[in-house]
């Protein structure tokens, strides 16, 4: 198979009507061939043809981002379809994440981007609640996934899993909570790109000016009228339980429980990720590099996060015994002031 006809898609995520993209198939031999063109309108006989036999389609690399878009457009009904295997729908459904934050890169101050950010979450907390499998799948995507466009994404994903162990399933929290998490950077948008590529330590300089992305975040998310525990998890998602974080300083309880959780996704997916300045770390001995700083954590949300990773029970004794962790039962949680569980 040619390199630029890579990428598989499910015949189920296309619908009626004009594709805006090439299809390619595979006949009885196994060999690539031609389905439709770009413009080509399907009918329900075509539709039909392609949920035969064969419920795999390819589109050239160069069409991804087309595809994402017209899948974008329709991301409810592929959330919601039961024709669409779980690890297919979580591949699709993160890759339009990314293509979100490609989005919110380009044009941070576009109010179509954020409305999308909105759309997104929503349809994205469906699908990491709709089973145990969509969640294992999406977490496995977002522990592996390369760092450049996909850290907003995979914050968004361990935010919301990380939230369902701490909330249940109170959908007003967890949305606002997967908001925050996918724009948490975008402060990041109005630093010098230098700065934020450069390889080699910082200059004092240059590091205050990266601490200044949490205010801009906030200053960006307010402009766009977004709730304000959005506005508030967007700056204080570098704050840490001890006191040690930044922009103000804030300690225990005065963060915020759903920037608390924020902050514990921000570090686990930085540490777990390839990034221009480190090296991926496998889940367990990132777990252990975060226990060095646990007092950066507030106790319930790191709980949280154990459970997430290491799920066994035994696993996790294990862990807490041999690591000396201290951690806070989740069932005891106290909603803080000015989260969405005391609206």
């Amino acid at each position: 198979m040619a390199t630029r006809y890579a990428r598989t898609i499910s015949a189920a995520s296309i619908d009626l009507g004009r594709v805006p993209f090439d299809l390619y198939a595979t006949d009885s031999d196994n060999r690539l061939v031609l389905f439709c063109r770009a413009g080509f309108e399907l009918t329900p006989k075509h539709k039909k043809l392609l949920m035969g036999s064969n419920r795999l389609l390819y589109i050239s690399d160069g069409d991804m981002d087309h595809y994402l878009d017209y899948a974008f457009e329709r991301i409810d009904r592929i959330v919601a379809s039961k024709s669409i295997d779980t690890e297919e729908k979580s591949k699709i459904v993160h890759g339009i994440g990314k293509r979100i934050v490609q989005q919110l890169i380009s044009d941070p101050r576009s109010g179509s981007a954020i409305t999308h950010s909105k759309r997104f979450v929503e349809s994205y907390t469906d699908l990491i609640f709709q089973s145990r499998e969509a969640a294992n799948n999406l977490f496995a995507i977002s522990s592996t996934d390369s760092y450049t466009f996909s850290h907003s994404i995979n914050v968004c994903t361990f935010c919301l899993l990380l939230g369902g162990k701490l909330h249940r399933n109170n959908r007003v929290v967890l949305q606002t909570l997967g908001v925050g998490g996918l724009l948490h950077d975008i402060g990041m948008t109005q630093i010098d790109q230098n700065i934020i590529y450069k390889k080699g330590r910082l200059t004092s300089a240059e590091w205050e000016q990266v601490r200044r992305h949490p205010v801009l975040g906030a200053e960006m998310v307010r402009e766009h009228g977004l709730p304000e525990d959005v506005q508030i998890i967007v700056r204080n998602h570098h704050e840490r339980y001890d006191g040690s974080g930044y922009p103000d300083g804030l300690r225990g309880e005065q963060i915020h429980p759903l920037a608390r959780i924020a902050a514990v996704a921000e570090v686990y997916d930085a540490i777990t990720s390839d990034r221009i300045y480190g090296k991926q770390q496998n889940q367990v001995r990132a777990l252990m590099e975060m226990t060095s700083t646990s007092n950066w954590f507030a106790p319930e949300v790191f709980e949280a996060l154990l459970r997430v990773v290491l799920r066994n029970e035994q696993l996790i004794e294990r862990f807490r015994s041999r690591n000396l962790v201290t951690t806070r039962p989740i069932n005891n949680i106290k909603p803080g002031p000015g989260t969405a569980e005391q609206a």
